[in-house]
């Protein structure tokens, strides 16, 4: 159900996703985000990175921006209480000065 746009953000190494099934819906929970090895601008920056995340096309919000960090770890929680099973569940890497991470 992960699908990464930008083969970059396999430096966001991993994902936890835990869906508990009913006959009624299906939830989804994003937990314990990290990344590993980010690189900062082109001036040689640190960056500040953060995430959002989607699951079709719902936004389930961003975490908090760590500074000068290029090994983050996000204390963040996103739930997607009714996320289809056919719904891609979306992550972007932003840096807080520049915009998305490239």
């Amino acid at each position: 159900m992960a699908v990464f746009y930008d083969l970059r953000l396999v430096s966001l190494a991993v994902l936890m996703l835990v869906s508990q099934l009913d006959s009624a819906s299906a939830a989804v929970r994003v937990f314990g985000l990290y990344a590993r090895d980010l690189t900062g601008d082109p001036f040689g920056n640190f960056p500040d990175p953060y995430v959002k995340v989607w699951c079709g096309s719902s936004f389930g919000g961003q975490t908090e921006f760590h500074k000068d960090n290029n090994r983050p770890t996000w204390s963040a929680q996103f739930n997607f209480p009714d996320c289809k099973p056919y719904e891609n569940l979306e992550l972007e890497v932003w840096d807080k000065d520049l915009g998305p991470y490239s």
